[in-house]
């Protein structure tokens, strides 16, 4: 879980540091450190090291406030990760990912 915590906030600095926008900057630095200091309250609590105030550990919530409040700073941040420079080319060099509809799954016949 620190792994994924840790790359989350390495694609967020990265996002900063490559991005030529000084509001996609300052975004992207407010989310991470949001995230950085969010997870560090938590395993702090976890661990005994702080006294537990509530805080939940970001994307693992029970309620639906947090988990929805990170969710939507992360699609802020994927989508200015799409106009991040050289993006846009990394997009169109990229085979097409292949169909996943219901059309290549086995159909069940039902009989009646």
């Amino acid at each position: 879980m620190l792994a994924l915590i840790a790359l989350l906030c390495f694609a967020c600095y990265r996002l900063v540091r490559r991005s030529d926008d000084f509001f996609v900057r300052i975004c992207a630095a407010g989310v991470m450190t949001w995230l950085i200091v969010q997870s560090a309250i938590n395993i702090g609590a976890v661990t005994g090291l702080l006294p537990v105030i509530g805080v939940p550990l970001p994307l693992i919530s029970s309620g639906g406030t947090a988990i929805i409040s990170t969710l939507m700073a992360l699609g802020m941040l994927m989508s200015f990760a799409r106009h991040e420079p050289g993006a846009q080319a990394a997009l169109t060099r990229r085979r097409r990912p292949p169909r996943r509809t219901l059309a290549v799954m086995s159909r069940r016949r039902s009989t009646p």
